[in-house]
């Protein structure tokens, strides 16, 4: 269907306007349609001839039948159906807002009353599609309450007592049980909001990943740790790009360091802080904690893949007891590696050390080639695998398996230069899943970062200026967690 509205700016009377309320039921585009309104036609000439801009709208029928559905009254019209993938939308009918507010709605257990849970929904539509900054009092004025009491609003994250992680119950329910039938991807990666004021007490100075490789640059944010399901879409239609659907995004605060006046008790004390809180504490946390919550939601027989990048390849999340968790992580290619020891004694670790970039350029070890669903397409991706390593500074006695990805060529344009991206190294403690599966929800991951980028740049995640303690902490998990029902596909 192609809308065409023309431009009423110079309109003289309020008889020139006309709102319009338009539902659209989509499918296939084979026989485009010019819908405008005969009422308006000379006003539309009128200003072709003042050389005023015509503003086009292109959009998809989801149903062939569009135009009988659309004379039909509300009443008759069919409940909506549960969302399906890009592929297979032909014949249901599709209303954003409905589906929306009825994921939404399924906050309800979360808040011990109704009008809680109430005002917490309109806050979410308010952040959401309110202009400007992304505040609570912007959300207020959005919901058109500006002019009453605004206490109960920010008394909803200060006061009130609900837990931020239940938010997220609905989609995971919806998107396990109808895209994940053997196993359930999570990636995870911790991000930095960016805050200006100095009253957030969990706001540091942090490294910015955006720093030239030459210069570290600091950045005043918090940190968090989100988590997001990983849906393999391309299963269906094998066509759709994978979806990253944030299921956890909680605040991980470094250990404040001391000043130059403290004693040795307190340098002690920090020391021991730093080991037990820390990033990669926090990510085994929320693995076991997110096990848990999906054995409760009755996920028990699926297996949970976790994948991370390189900042959590490390003894602290690797010699940990994960039950029904695979973990797959990106490696440096200097760490040191052996194999088991295969002589007498009572020696465990073999003497010969090799690194992950030895086996890359070792020529006795075989490529293998898997095709992965990567950048729109299938494509072929070489690999090496070792299996049964040790990794003595590391993971201890854990036989792991080890990765080696050869550069992916691409090219910018049809008849340019080929370019290759840089070899990667995996890491992964289980020896019997298939290459194909663990490759392909490594190259999965990077929808958490498409994730970090719509929270930031378009959701506006960390704009909203509360300062309690226990205000911090909830009012971007709830952004995050409005956020999750729009990824869902």
């Amino acid at each position: 269907m192609r809308l065409q509205f023309g431009h009423f700016g110079e309109a003289t009377s309020r008889e020139d306007f006309k709102f319009w309320r338009l539902e659209i039921f989509f499918d296939d585009l084979d026989n485009p349609l010019r819908v405008m309104s005969p009422e308006y036609g000379a006003i539309i000439r009128r200003f072709h001839q003042l050389r005023v801009p015509i503003k086009e709208i292109y959009v998809r029928a989801l149903c062939a039948d569009f135009r009988q559905r659309l004379t039909q009254s509300r009443a008759a019209q069919p409940a909506p159906a549960p969302l399906r993938s890009a592929g297979c939308l032909r014949g249901f009918w599709v209303m954003l807002l409905d589906n929306l507010l009825a994921l939404l709605q399924g906050w309800t257990p979360v808040f011990h009353q109704q009008r809680s849970c109430a005002r917490a929904i309109s806050l979410a539509l308010g952040l959401l599609c309110g202009l400007g900054r992304r505040t609570v009092t912007r959300a207020i004025c959005f919901n058109n309450r500006q002019h009453q009491d605004w206490s109960a609003d920010y008394k909803l994250f200060s006061r009130s007592r609900w837990d931020p992680r239940a938010l997220f119950g609905p989609v995971i329910r919806r998107a396990i049980a109808q895209y994940c039938p053997k196993y359930i991807v999570v990636g995870l990666d911790d991000t930095g909001i960016k805050r200006s004021g100095k009253k957030v007490k969990t706001a540091q100075w942090l490294r910015d990943p955006l720093s030239p490789p030459f210069h570290i640059n600091l950045i005043w944010a918090q940190r968090f740790l989100q988590a997001s399901l990983l849906v393999p879409l391309y299963r269906f239609d094998r066509e759709s790009s994978p979806r990253g659907l944030p299921i956890r995004f909680e605040e991980v605060t470094p250990v404040r360091k001391p000043g130059k006046k403290a004693t040795k008790e307190q340098e002690a004390a920090y020391r021991q802080a730093k080991k037990t809180h820390n990033l990669s504490t926090a990510f085994v946390a929320l693995l076991h904690e997110l096990r848990q919550c999906f054995d409760c939601h009755g996920f028990q027989h699926k297996l949970l893949i976790a994948v991370g990048d390189g900042s959590f390849c490390n003894k602290t999340t690797f010699r940990q007891a994960l039950a029904r968790i695979v973990l797959i992580t990106r490696a440096r290619k200097d760490l040191r590696l052996c194999m088991p020891h295969r002589g007498q004694g009572p020696r465990y670790y073999g003497k010969d050390i090799f690194t992950p970039e030895k086996v890359y350029q070792d020529p006795s070890i075989g490529w293998k080639e898997v095709k992965i669903f990567h950048g729109a397409t299938y494509r072929k991706v070489r690999y090496k695998e070792v299996s049964q390593v040790l990794w003595q500074g590391g993971a201890g006695r854990r036989l792991l398996r080890l990765f080696a990805l050869a550069p992916t060529p691409y090219r910018k344009t049809k008849t340019g230069r080929r370019y290759y991206r840089q070899k990667a190294y995996l890491l992964c403690d289980d020896n019997n899943l298939a290459a194909k599966v663990l490759l392909q929800a490594y190259f999965d991951r990077w929808q958490i970062e498409i994730n970090h980028r719509d929270e930031k740049a378009i959701l506006g995640v960390g704009n909203a200026q509360v300062w309690a303690d226990l205000s911090v902490p909830p009012v971007p998990a709830l952004m995050v967690a409005t956020y999750s029902p729009f990824a869902t596909p």
